[in-house]
């Protein structure tokens, strides 16, 4: 498993190395504010760079804010999301991982997606 977490730049090498270590069998959990950027802090729109096409996974804005972001587990209270949100765009491939979701709209908080003989994991 890598987990792939604040890692705000990155290349097409990069993504392309995520990419073959997934389709391998690997584990690879993306975070929000991870793929923003590339090394001359040129912004992805959308985000994640190099790997929103090929994933199908577009993230489109941030929402900040320490614990404002309340999730909910079947119906129960699941305490918060620490620090941020993001406005995202999944193709179909695209699966919930738990029941763990957003409590104002019941949007998933954690999403996964089989690759080759592994996964992408966004969190």
């Amino acid at each position: 498993t890598l987990v792939v977490s604040h890692v705000r730049a990155w290349e097409a090498p990069t993504a392309r190395a995520l990419l073959a270590f997934a389709r391998k069998g690997g584990t690879v959990v993306l975070d929000a504010l991870s793929g923003r950027k590339d090394f001359d802090s040129g912004a992805h729109r959308p985000w994640p760079g190099h790997l929103a096409g090929p994933l199908g996974l577009a993230v489109t804005d941030l929402e900040t804010g320490l614990g404002t972001f309340p999730l909910v587990a079947h119906q129960h209270a699941a305490g918060a999301a620490a620090t941020y949100r993001t406005a995202v765009r999944c193709e179909a491939a695209w699966t919930p991982v738990s029941a763990l979701r957003f409590a104002d709209d019941a949007s998933p908080a954690v999403m996964q997606r089989r690759w080759g003989r592994g996964r992408f994991v966004y969190v």
